[in-house]
């Protein structure tokens, strides 16, 4: 588990959250110095709406976990361990395309700000039957972190698609746009990414179908499958 902890783990002076304040740091860049500089946010106790973007993230992760867990209880190094790994979840989410280029599906995510690259899982482990205790307690934290990305990603990508019908006309996807196919069995940190080739509009007008282009191949989907990266 310490592995699994420290694998996860982004540098640990970036950022730093304690109790209501929470430390960013600034980077000014020159021609030939780079000046680190922080910017402190600090709010009044049990006002967590006060933070915003990150406290709706805190709140986010502590329902899912609390729905995950039950009742059931974690030794110190179980719960560290589960922490980093849903802390892995959270920032693994495309942010937006890293290039223009049409065959380019590489993203950026918050995991590049912190380590400067995708957050990964760590690959399952084999079971050794001499170790049934440990491996049920791996398997248990297993099941929670599988859990709590079914569930965090499920409502994650809900919310990036929301659409209000009828009464608002929606902007129709365009060709080159990066999208999240939604699929539910996708693993844990693995989002499944394609770009638009070519749009299907209906005679209305309206796009419902795409043909995309992943790595994988070219498939077609309906526009209800598919969700554009939202600082796209």
């Amino acid at each position: 588990m310490l592995f699994v902890t420290v694998c996860f783990k982004e540098y640990p002076d970036f950022p730093v959250g304690t109790f209501n304040r929470i430390t960013f740091w600034v980077v000014h860049c020159s021609v030939d110095t780079l000046d680190f500089q922080f910017l402190y946010f600090s709010g009044p106790f049990f006002v967590t709406f006060f933070g915003g973007l990150w406290e709706a993230a805190v709140r986010s992760a502590k329902r899912l976990l609390i729905r995950t867990m039950g009742t059931h209880v974690l030794t110190y190094e179980e719960f560290t361990t589960l922490l980093t790994r849903v802390e892995a979840v959270l920032n693994s989410r495309p942010l937006t395309p890293l290039t223009t280029d049409p065959a380019d599906l590489d993203y950026l995510s918050p995991g590049h700000f912190l380590i400067g690259q995708p957050l990964l899982a760590v690959p399952p482990r084999v079971s050794f039957e001499s170790r049934i205790n440990l491996t049920q307690r791996w398997k248990l934290l297993d099941q929670y972190h599988q859990s709590f990305w079914r569930r965090w990603s499920t409502e994650y990508l809900t919310s990036l698609q929301g659409r209000s019908k009828w009464t608002i006309e929606a902007p129709n996807v365009r060709v080159n746009d990066m999208v999240v196919i939604i699929d539910n069995q996708s693993l844990p940190l693995t989002w499944r990414l394609g770009r638009i080739l070519e749009v299907l509009p209906g005679n209305d007008g309206v796009v419902r179908v795409v043909r995309l282009l992943t790595r994988q191949g070219e498939i077609t989907r309906p526009i209800t499958k598919i969700i554009v990266l939202p600082a796209q």
